[in-house]
């Protein structure tokens, strides 16, 4: 169906790619103008807004040919569900995806603290499978990426050895703090900024 460019919203954070790439959006409206027609544009309505999920170029598109209107395929969902749709977009279809674009979008689930815990098993990695059909991309980049994620952030602990002469015991905060916490032999805590993970809390902290 036809659906207002004004009633669209693209303010979500469902934007798969990094930027929109202007010598896309010219090439699109250049073929708009020599009467192309462009697949529908992917929405969800959650009963007041509607999220734009797939089509941000031809969004941009219809708008710089001063359209009032694009065709859009519209689903029921919430915000939350365009943004799980919008990291399988154009995995099959418009501006093909970089590396680096696929990396990002399975980075955003693996980070996702509603969508995936580190806290799984090894062996266990059922949320891994799930990330790869989402993102529309191999079981095997899923488990890669995970991999290089944790090791960085194994790399960006403390090291006992810019504490002489004293024994770091290192916690994971929970999500919302975004801290690393010490504690040194002495039982005294501080916190480092580093990025987060799910562990249970330390209670206190060094004043």
């Amino acid at each position: 169906m036809q659906l207002k460019l004004q009633d669209i919203r693209l303010d979500g954070n469902t934007q798969p790619r990094s930027r929109v790439y202007d010598e896309t959006v010219t090439a699109y409206t250049e073929a708009l103008l020599d009467g192309a027609k462009f697949p529908p544009v992917d929405v969800f309505f959650d009963g007041k807004h509607y999220w734009l999920a797939d089509g941000f170029h031809r969004y941009h598109a219809h708008r710089r040919n001063k359209h009032n209107t694009i065709d859009a395929t519209i689903h029921k969902g919430t915000k939350r569900d365009a943004f799980i749709f919008s990291r399988g977009a154009n995995a099959e279809h418009g501006m093909p995806r970089t590396n680096e674009e696929k990396r990002a979008v399975v980075i955003s689930l693996l980070e996702d603290p509603e969508f995936y815990s580190e806290d799984q098993a090894e062996e266990d990695k059922p949320k891994d499978r799930l990330i790869a059909r989402i993102c529309k991309v191999s079981n095997m980049t899923v488990g890669r990426i995970r991999k290089q994620l944790a090791l960085n952030k194994k790399q960006s602990l403390p090291e006992a050895g810019r504490f002489p002469g004293r024994r770091i015991e290192c916690f994971h905060s929970d999500p919302t703090n975004k801290k690393w916490w010490t504690r040194s032999t002495s039982d005294s805590m501080t916190d480092i900024d580093a990025s987060s993970c799910t562990r249970p809390q330390v209670l206190a902290k060094l004043k």
